[in-house]
């Protein structure tokens, strides 16, 4: 269940970050060490890249529960440094599903538990073709969690 060249969850992506996400407690699940490459200020990991992590995860959750959504927003919340070298554990968990989105919300923690960037995102949900014509992939007002 891959998106093809993915720039965070593509293991074959070259220039990717390559994280692979499990579903555990109805939660996307992933780790990541930061490297040189990854950094913006002298070891520290650049917002972005935290960024990028958050929306993979929320957007993870999603797939697998086999609903397809193109982030339409993304809001992030920055606490704490991450340090370059130091593992990453980057969680994201569904809130709602509407017939035409569905809101989300992660967090990337450090390896101390400490949450280093906490985001929410709506994601436009995608409808899915079956053999009666067009669905969407979620259930309305379906509340989770």
């Amino acid at each position: 269940m891959g998106h093809s060249h993915c720039y965070v969850c593509d293991l074959n992506n070259p220039s990717g970050l390559r994280v692979e996400f499990r579903l555990e407690d109805d939660k996307a699940i992933g780790r990541f060490i930061p490297q040189r490459e990854h950094q913006s200020f002298e070891d520290v990991t650049h917002g972005g890249v935290l960024s990028a992590l958050l929306d993979a995860a929320m957007n993870r959750t999603l797939l697998f529960r086999s609903i397809k959504g193109k982030t339409a927003r993304l809001k992030v919340r920055f606490r704490r440094e991450a340090k370059i070298g130091e593992p990453l554990t980057i969680l994201g968990e569904l809130v709602r599903v509407k017939k035409s989105y569905a809101l989300t919300r992660g967090e990337v923690r450090d390896s101390q538990n400490n949450i280093i960037a906490q985001g929410e995102a709506i994601f436009m949900v995608q409808p899915v073709r079956t053999s009666r014509g067009l669905a969407h992939g979620g259930r309305s007002q379906k509340r989770v969690g």
